[in-house]
């Protein structure tokens, strides 16, 4: 007995949840069929509908003069309707399967047999229409470019269709591929300017690249590399060129290239080391100089000398101190007489 309670009781729950089931279904169903538009099934509303689908404008107009106008909800139903014949109208017209020809003919037939109380519908569809008509040039030209490999022009081109059309869907594809090989391209040609220091060439190449594709981050990591590269190259060279100069023993030409260096490069040791190093061979050069002039008795040429040297070195406590000593002393009457006993710099 209790074995056929529990079978019973099972059968009962398994009914229970079929009912419920089914009620869940036709729940749905009267939602959905309060959902859709009960004008699918009103002749007055119904027979305008096809008419429109099938491209007889010329009945549709009848119909809505016959059923719909005056009727403020019937107009409403119509005016949608409409909206989505234009619709379907412009996305054979994208898809190509009607010409532009065929498009205005379709336009002017339904403004002609007043599909609804006024054309202002009609009347954005043909301004549609126009925009459509240029945008498709556009993808055409942006399509050509790309099979010619020229990248920047189609993405310029596609850039052009998407703000005429944003909803075009193969605008969108071509751009995203055509964006991630122009970014590839564009740093790959960047690097080897990099790497030949060609640094002006490859910052006009990230601005014209910029300008097709603003904002991308690739560009900022880009010129960053650029501009680290070029301080480098820049310092380097001014270091190997105040090597020459010494060489060559054009001390001033040195100093003065690595003074202007130590105020750009102030946090580069090696920069101020060398402006320090050739700062000290200068001040020892004129010092010597004037030496020379003092011991052969020539005071003029030995102050002026000094002063020569100050004249680059502002600062130096050692020709300062020299240019004092020899102020306040007479030259030797004849070579050989002795210095002034100076202590510091010899």
């Amino acid at each position: 007995m209790k074995k056929q309670l529990t079978a019973i009781l099972g059968r009962l729950r398994r009914h229970q949840m079929y009912v419920v089931l089914i009620g869940i279904v036709l729940l749905l169903l009267i939602t959905i069929l309060s959902l859709l538009n009960y004008s699918t099934f009103d002749p007055q509303i119904g027979r305008y509908r096809d008419a429109l689908r099938s491209g007889e404008y010329a009945a549709a107009g009848r119909y809505f003069a016959d059923d719909i106008r005056g009727d403020l909800e019937l107009e409403q139903q119509a005016q949608g309707l409409v909206v989505r014949q234009l619709e379907a109208l412009k996305e054979a017209f994208v898809e190509q399967t009607i010409d532009e020809d065929a498009m205005r003919e379709a336009l002017t037939e339904m403004r002609e047999v007043r599909l609804m109380t006024d054309s202002v519908l009609i009347d954005l569809a043909e301004a549609d229409l126009a925009v459509l008509k240029q945008s498709l040039e556009a993808f055409g030209e942006a399509r050509q470019a790309e099979l010619r490999g020229d990248v920047g022009e189609a993405i310029r081109l596609y850039s052009q269709v998407q703000l005429l059309d944003p909803n075009y869907d193969e605008t969108q594809v071509r751009l995203g591929e055509l964006r991630g090989r122009f970014i590839r391209e564009t740093e790959r040609d960047v690097i080897a300017m990099i790497d030949r220091e060609d640094f002006a060439a490859a910052l006009t190449n990230l601005r014209e690249a910029d300008r097709l594709i603003p904002g991308e981050r690739t560009w900022t990591e880009l010129e960053t590399e650029i501009l680290l590269k070029q301080r480098e190259s820049s310092r380097r060279g001014i270091l190997d060129q105040s090597v020459l100069d010494i060489e060559n023993e054009d001390y001033e030409l040195a100093l003065v290239r690595l003074e202007n260096a130590s105020r750009i490069y102030t946090d580069d040791a090696e920069i101020v080391k060398a402006y320090l190093d050739i700062r000290m061979i200068v001040e020892q050069l004129y010092i010597t100089r004037s030496k020379a002039a003092w011991a052969g008795g020539n005071g003029v040429s030995a102050i002026a000398s000094l002063e020569e040297g100050l004249d680059l070195i502002p600062d130096s406590p050692y020709l300062a101190t020299w240019l004092n000593v020899y102020k306040g002393s007479e030259p030797p009457a004849a070579p050989g007489t002795d210095q002034p006993d100076l202590e510091g710099r010899e």
